[in-house]
């Protein structure tokens, strides 16, 4: 397991907490309220058309899980943050390859017992997949 999460560890430390942070917020607003990216965060055009999809490439359950990591391994003063689609991309693409990492890695495990794999994904993904409510 070690050498599926040190990719995305060591990448990680490269990026400044606070300012990754805003990047991971920012796209959290987009995804579930429709605003508009600030002027400094990098999205290309195919992405945001993209983002009107259902299998549109970005998750609330992967920028939560990205925000836990950052705030496990980045340093407040990095040398890169998020705000450019490649460096977001690229850290986005290294957690997909990390969890695709364990399925790969308990393939037999979740072969034979589906449920396991199930409960796994569902534990990413069931409670952003709720509608917002907003009490009064």
């Amino acid at each position: 397991m070690y050498d599926l999460y040190k990719p995305l560890r060591n990448e990680l430390r490269e990026h400044s907490l606070f300012r990754s942070l805003r990047v991971i917020w920012a796209w959290m607003q987009q995804l579930q309220f429709g605003v508009e990216f600030p002027g400094d965060i990098e999205v290309p055009q195919a992405v945001r058309c993209a983002l009107r999809s259902p299998t549109r490439g970005v998750y609330e359950w992967d920028l939560a899980l990205l925000a836990k990591e950052l705030i496990v391994w980045a340093p407040e003063i990095g040398r890169v943050d998020m705000s450019s689609w490649s460096a977001f991309s690229t850290i986005l693409n290294k957690l997909k390859d990390l969890d695709n990492g364990i399925s790969v890695f308990y393939e037999k495990p979740f072969r034979e017992h589906i449920f396991i794999e199930m409960y796994r994904i569902a534990h990413h993904q069931f409670r952003w997949q709720r509608t917002l409510r907003m009490d009064s």
